[in-house]
């Protein structure tokens, strides 16, 4: 989990692009996120902005913003990007992007039903018709590093020595772990078609909601190119008991096709998108979620 690092609003004053936040008149921490800060940036007509701060480094807004541009492009409500700075902050490289505040709540503070479910679905289906040049993370341009989707699932394999760390550790079945792993393995090719953009970080506190309607998608700064499919199998995988996957998917179909092997594409990435969050859980010590969650990717009863 992120650890707080409020910074003094005097300095946040001095990051702030002034030609792009003309009329700035409060700035308020947002605790939400487990890895960037959040402001609200309020001005004084009643209007806001929000305030990413990330010390990922490299060019992970820019790779943001065209995810966002483009995705809107397909009709999906992104915010827009109003600036990007890189600057230092207690001589720390810091990352910062001031974007427009969307209306709504998120979808994890409300109760959804079928409609908002099945709204969702169609949104996520039109994220997916972005297309990608190639797959894997994406350059500013929307260039992937790889040329081929097994390339992105094979490199799970070489945190098979993390993983099994993790299971001796905590009593977990390593053969549970290296089938899982095998699993990976044998189905890599699994997916022949286009790279499509995937959000990979899909969650309800990522959705907004709006009168019945998703009315934002934000946070893509985990996007990668890859197989749609992807996306649905994550969310399946991490919130799939609360907001049920098969009423998402009631939405999704009428814009786009699941495709052959859909089960086992599902199977498949529920384990690989579950290795991250394994050891994320890991880093972070929180180990009680990551004990009953490793059972779960892995099928452990």
């Amino acid at each position: 989990m992120r650890k707080e690092r409020p910074i003094d609003p005097s300095t946040l004053r001095d990051l702030i692009d002034a030609e792009a936040t003309s009329g700035i008149d409060e700035i308020e921490l947002i605790p939400i996120g487990e890895v960037n800060e959040v402001y609200e940036l309020r001005r004084k007509e009643g209007s806001s902005l929000v305030m990413r701060i990330s010390r990922r480094g490299g060019d992970i807004l820019e790779h943001e913003r065209w995810a966002l541009d483009q995705s809107r492009e397909k009709g999906v409500p992104t915010p827009k990007t109003i600036a990007i700075r890189h600057a230092e902050i207690d001589e720390e490289p810091v990352d910062i992007t001031i974007q427009e505040k969307m209306e709504g709540v998120r979808l994890s503070q409300i109760e959804s039903d079928q409609d908002v479910l099945k709204n969702l679905g169609i949104t996520i289906a039109r994220i997916h018709e972005v297309q990608t040049e190639g797959f894997g993370w994406t350059s500013p341009e929307g260039r992937g590093i790889f040329n081929t989707w097994d390339e992105y699932l094979l490199k799970a394999l070489s945190k098979k020595d993390s993983l099994l760390d993790i299971a001796r550790r905590n009593s977990i079945d390593t053969a549970v772990i290296e089938d899982g792993l095998e699993l990976i393995a044998t189905n890599s090719n699994i997916y022949q078609g286009e790279a499509r953009l995937v959000h990979r970080d899909l969650g309800p506190d990522h959705i907004l909601v709006d009168e019945g309607v998703v009315s934002g998608v934000i946070d893509f700064e985990n996007c990668v190119g890859a197989d749609p499919i992807y996306d649905l199998a994550r969310w399946d995988l991490l919130y799939g008991d609360e907001y049920p996957i098969d009423q998402i998917l009631v939405g999704y179909r009428e814009r786009a096709d699941l495709g052959e092997d859909f089960d086992k594409r599902m199977q498949v990435y529920k384990i690989h998108s579950g290795i991250s969050v394994a050891l994320y859980l890991d880093q972070t010590n929180e180990m009680h979620r990551l004990i009953p969650f490793m059972k779960d990717i892995f099928n452990i009863s």
